[in-house]
């Protein structure tokens, strides 16, 4: 064991390090600087020569808005995000919805919904929201009523999935809809309504679900986005730091032995043929989830990414040994940019945290995830990225974002996804009528690489789980991923509850 002496020495020694290493970073940064100055006089001088000037209905991206502004969204590549609702009781008409809908967002006379009226075009090679006037919102186009047997195999969630990866945006139109499906009957005395809302995720990120979803039930989530205000000393600091802090991270994930897997060609292969996109939907006992953090004082994001790679690895163990697999695998997490306006908005961050998929201990695998998680916290990896990178994004013209995103991706090897979110634990009702189940999956097969990306809606009591995934090497058929996803997810939660010793209630 090393003596405190020892120990403090090596940290001296690790801070030079560092800071050397942080001066040598910044030189090509500095040489660098006059060319983003230049790009970034040019692109305030068009935005304000076209909004003020040529084009009064455009409005620029803010915060992240514009890492899913590649350009003309009638042309190029989209990713949507979706709520899929499944609502007891008589079935809600378009109509309905629709004066519902309005009462709650059109009728507001504040900018906050003010995504609602735009699409996305680019304009001397940077992307913008162009909005349509007010009363040219067709609601009778955007929200509708469809049959199960239009899309899909007459499942749900082949027709969510189906509906969400087709381009059914027109020209010149908002690029959101809203799908009203009737299931069962008055005569078999099971009526639901299924609602399935996708908006392109230029216009809207899960935490503007969150406040959407409050809105329509009129049941607001009590979780708050993170406020932070840092001082300029801080800033100072973050970016100072943020050249090393970046790099190192990208670097260990990108080039480490963990990335060099099987999965490794995941993304070229999923970019030169695109392959069907699926979904699964599954419910997870709340009860349970909780035992497990308190026993183990984990975060609810880390416990989730685990029980997903301890899922991934049930089913991979069903092709290919112990030996086969991967020691780790890389998956990107949302983080909670700070001080969300909590309306319609893109305003998130990104983490990548790494979980040992070879290790066989559910617990441990747990532990593991958990301790990276917050040593990437501790290290404020994730403010020195707003501070360096982000900006550095903001930047770019659409093309050159478009060009980062597709090789970015592929090159930290990242094709695994998952995001949580919390509602209101009090039961949600829409319109009069209970809400069952809410989903929150998310489609992006065109854009980046993306073989599994699980989502999690803690609601009324339960969490609803959804797992999209692209028909690949990792999951090769419907059947797979309602295996991972029904089965193994719960049953690598049940693992770990009895490796802490907990004894669940067993529900019908």
């Amino acid at each position: 064991m090393l003596s405190g002496q020892t120990k403090n020495t090596k940290m001296a020694e690790q801070r030079f390090a560092t800071f050397f290493i942080n001066i040598l970073l910044w030189i090509p940064f500095l040489i660098l600087m006059p060319l983003f100055g230049i790009l970034n006089l040019y692109k305030k001088l068009l935005e304000y020569i076209a909004i003020n000037f040529l084009k009064p209905h455009f409005r620029p991206p803010q915060s992240m808005d514009m890492t899913m502004c590649q350009g003309r969204s009638s042309e190029l590549p989209y990713t949507n995000a979706a709520q899929v609702w499944v609502v007891q009781g008589s079935w809600i008409s378009a109509k309905e919805f629709s004066d519902h809908f309005r009462k709650c967002f059109l009728e507001d006379s504040s900018d906050k919904y003010k995504n609602l009226y735009a699409h996305v075009t680019t304009y001397g090679t940077y992307s913008f929201y162009s909005h349509c006037k007010p009363q040219e919102l067709d609601l009778s186009w955007h929200i509708r009523e469809y049959s199960l047997k239009d899309y899909g195999q007459g499942t749900l969630e082949s027709w969510a999935v189906t509906w969400m990866t087709a381009n059914t945006y027109e020209e010149r139109r908002p690029i959101w809809q809203v799908a009203i499906l009737h299931l069962g009957s008055l005569e078999s005395g099971s009526m639901e309504t299924a609602i399935v809302a996708k908006f392109s995720h230029s216009l809207i990120d899960g935490y503007s679900f969150v406040h959407m979803i409050g809105k329509l039930t009129n049941n607001e989530a009590p979780y708050l986005v993170p406020r932070r205000t840092l001082s300029w000393k801080d800033k100072v600091k973050y970016i100072y730091q943020a050249p090393y802090g970046v790099i190192s991270a990208y670097a260990n994930q990108a080039f480490s032995r963990d990335s060099q897997s099987p999965y490794k060609k995941l993304a070229s292969s999923i970019k030169s043929k695109p392959q069907p996109w699926l979904m699964s939907f599954a419910t997870l006992d709340l009860n349970t989830v909780k035992m497990i953090r308190k026993a183990t004082d984990t975060r609810f994001i880390c416990l989730m990414v685990a029980a997903q790679f301890g899922a991934l690895r049930k089913l991979l163990l069903e092709t290919m040994s112990e030996k086969e697999l991967p020691e780790n695998l890389w998956i990107g997490s949302s983080l909670a940019w700070p001080n969300h306006p909590l309306h319609l908005t893109n305003h998130w961050t990104l983490g990548y945290f790494k979980c040992p998929i070879r290790m066989s201990d559910p617990l441990q695998r747990l532990r593991a995830v958990e301790a990276f998680y917050r040593d990437f916290k501790e290290n404020n990896t994730d403010i020195k990225g707003m501070y360096s990178l982000m900006p550095l994004i903001r930047i770019l013209p659409a093309w050159a974002r478009r060009l980062f995103l597709r090789y970015d991706f592929a090159l930290k090897n990242v094709s695994f996804f998952f995001a949580s979110l919390m509602l209101s634990a009090k039961k949600h009702y829409l319109l009069g009528r209970p809400v069952k189940k809410l989903y929150l999956p998310l489609a992006c097969p065109d854009v980046v690489p993306v073989a599994l990306y699980g989502v999690t809606t803690s609601h009324s009591g339960q969490i609803d789980l959804s797992i999209s995934a692209v028909q690949s090497v990792v999951v090769k058929n419907q059947e797979e991923l309602d295996r991972l996803t029904q089965v193994y997810f719960t049953q690598e939660l049940e693992a770990i509850a009895d490796l802490c010793g907990l004894k669940l209630e067993i529900s019908d």
